[in-house]
């Protein structure tokens, strides 16, 4: 079939990202302005989130998706006019892929195998309050890029309350599209891992009650794809030995500076990356997204695995995966009550809340059990070095610039197979 052949080709050509700040544009290769910024009416955020915590994801609009279809890179990668094999929005044919990075893309992009099998263990994913059409919208996703069923009536797919039980919170309009984001992530680094979604009963309170509630429900990882100001003494929620806690970093550049809990030193911190096709050995190229959040905490000691010299407190990130909405990944929300952007149907989506649950979905499929983020700092030559783009400026290079090495925005790199965890 057409889609078959569709999945199995490489895509061709590419996007960088200039800058993505307040008056800032994304820029295509050849020079042009491709797609404009976040809140121009081109890439928005899902969420409209007003409490302590905020949701961290975005997708492009309708304006936004042609516009990239349009540009030269778009026209490269297969967009546009009546090459266009890629659809946004809610309805076409089966045949045709949606518009956006799917998973066979982020497998080949991060070099993982297809055997390897998540043995039915369990990511959980922290969200505030309920997303009514999750189990629809997770089916659509999967069958789409014939990933096995998983559903609540499978088993799969589960949902809970803040407290552990089955009492579930009334709809969150503003954090629905974030959920729905998460578990297709998930789905597309571990098909076989079970799904579980702790629904916190609003964005203010609950979040950090429901990370003891994924816990004690048999979580292998948790995944927090949301963050706020620095606040330590949220801490003790996320210290879980034993099992795998990941959290984005955030989407407002170094400006932003860390978020808790990303800063937390029993939690992963996942920066993020403008991800590209590239004609290299890899067959991609990553430079640091320019929104991506991150460096030097003010409240959260430095943990003894980490030796960077320019930040004596904890430096976030620790990796990176795929961010930039421009360079973004497909999801699929059938949600027409979420107060975000983007059409229902078929999305473009992006933020560091991307890297978040395929962090967490990768360290299960590995079945790599680790209490913080020491084992990603024991060897991090295994990981792709991020080595050029910026989220800002600061003084301390590092704190806000790619290099050699370890750099606070995208941390010791992105994966290189599940053997670089």
């Amino acid at each position: 079939m057409l889609r078959e052949f569709l999945r199995a080709s490489a895509l061709c050509g590419a996007f960088s990202l200039a800058a993505c700040g307040s008056g800032t544009a994304f820029i295509g290769q050849g020079g042009s302005a491709a797609v404009a910024i976040i809140d121009d009416g081109n890439v928005q955020s899902m969420c409209r989130s007003t409490g302590e915590h905020h949701c961290l994801g975005y997708s492009l609009t309708q304006a936004g998706l042609k516009r990239l279809q349009e540009s030269t890179q778009g026209l490269r990668r297969g967009y546009g006019g009546n090459r266009d094999i890629r659809r946004f929005g809610p309805g076409f044919a089966n045949d045709f892929l949606p518009a956006g990075y799917g998973p066979a893309d982020l497998v080949k992009a991060y070099g993982m195998t297809a055997s390897a099998n998540g043995g039915g263990r369990i990511v959980a994913l922290v969200e505030s309050g309920d997303a009514p059409t999750l189990d629809n919208d997770l089916s659509v996703y999967r069958a789409q890029y014939d990933l096995p069923a998983c559903s609540i009536a499978n088993g799969c797919l589960r949902k809970i309350g803040q407290d552990g039980s089955a009492n579930l919170p009334a709809n969150d309009p503003n954090w629905a599209g974030e959920t729905q984001l998460d578990v297709d992530m998930v789905s597309a680094m571990c098909p076989s891992c079970r799904i579980l979604v702790v629904e916190a009963n609003n964005e203010s309170s609950g979040l950090d009650t429901a990370e003891n509630a994924a816990a004690l429900a048999g979580a292998f990882a948790i995944s927090n794809s949301w963050g706020g100001t620095e606040n330590s003494s949220e801490a003790t929620y996320f210290n879980h030995p034993g099992i795998v806690i990941t959290a984005s970093s955030g989407d407002n550049g170094y400006r932003g500076g860390p978020e808790s809990p990303s800063d937390f030193s029993a939690v992963i911190a996942v920066g993020g990356t403008t991800l590209q096709p590239a004609a290299n050995a890899r067959g991609w190229s990553e430079t640091v997204w320019s929104d991506t959040s991150g460096g030097c905490s003010t409240v959260i000691a430095k943990p003894a695995w980490q030796t960077d010299s320019g930040c004596s407190m904890r430096t976030v990130s620790d990796i990176t995966f795929d961010a930039d909405p421009a360079s973004g990944v497909a999801m699929y929300d059938g949600n027409d009550n979420d107060a975000g952007s983007g059409p229902v149907g078929w999305r473009v989506a992006g933020g560091t809340s991307v890297g978040a649950p395929a962090i967490a979905a990768l360290f299960t499929l590995a079945n790599i059990s680790v209490s913080n983020a020491s084992r990603l700092y024991a060897t991090p030559s295994s990981l792709n070095n991020i080595v050029s783009g910026s989220n800002g400026s600061c003084a301390i290079a590092y704190l806000c610039n790619a290099q050699i090495g370890y750099s606070a925005p995208s941390g010791n790199g992105s994966p290189e197979g599940l053997s670089s965890l």
